[in-house]
């Protein structure tokens, strides 16, 4: 009767384990399918980089001032400034300008306007800068990064620029020089001021 009473616990562990994998799995698969996990992935080099640094890594927020309110993707508040980081997780190919409002992707045959990742960058760091001479904070660097993530064989971006970059490329890049500089940065004023923007 123990015998059994084991193999029973032994196989209800087992598809408990198999049920949470498959679980996994499928959230895993929809949000990459939806271009979603991708957030997860930047979000998750931001911290590994930051957080040894004492950095700041904010997620999903808006910034508003003068009447204008920008939503911004990613954000790494460090001593060297302000990055802040729009991200694209589909295998498609992507056409645009620099300063157009929109560009197409084009997935499987489909056809489809996305925002411009570029210009939701710049519209940040206008916003940003308005919110921080209000409360008289000056001269903080800051640049935008457009990351893509989507399968470098299968995925095309037409649009040159250095502000755009390969997820696999995040790392490497946040490792320059540049970044290590202090430009005397009060990082937690920073995010403070842009948690409390909309209050």
């Amino acid at each position: 009767m123990k015998d059994h009473v084991w193999i029973i616990w032994v196989a209800a562990i087992a598809a408990m384990t198999v049920i949470i994998a498959l679980v996994r799995f499928i959230t895993w698969y929809t949000q990459k399918k939806r271009g979603i996990y991708v957030h997860n992935k930047v979000d998750g080099v931001l911290k590994r980089y930051g957080i040894i640094r004492n950095f700041k890594i904010l997620r999903d927020f808006d910034l508003s001032a003068n009447g204008q309110t920008v939503h911004v993707q990613h954000a790494l508040i460090g001593f060297f400034g302000i990055i802040f980081l729009s991200a694209r997780g589909e295998t498609a190919d992507f056409y645009g300008e620099k300063k157009s409002e929109d560009w197409l992707m084009v997935k499987n045959d489909k056809r489809s306007r996305i925002p411009n990742p570029i210009k939701q960058n710049d519209d940040a760091m206008s916003v940003a800068r308005a919110i921080l001479s209000k409360n008289k904070i000056y001269n903080v660097p800051m640049e935008g990064l457009a990351v893509f993530s989507g399968r470098p064989k299968k995925t095309t971006i037409y649009c040159s620029d250095n502000s755009i970059i390969r997820y696999s490329q995040l790392s490497k890049y946040l490792n320059k020089a540049k970044f290590d500089k202090d430009n005397n940065i009060d990082v937690d004023a920073i995010k403070e001021i842009f948690l409390n923007s909309e209050k």
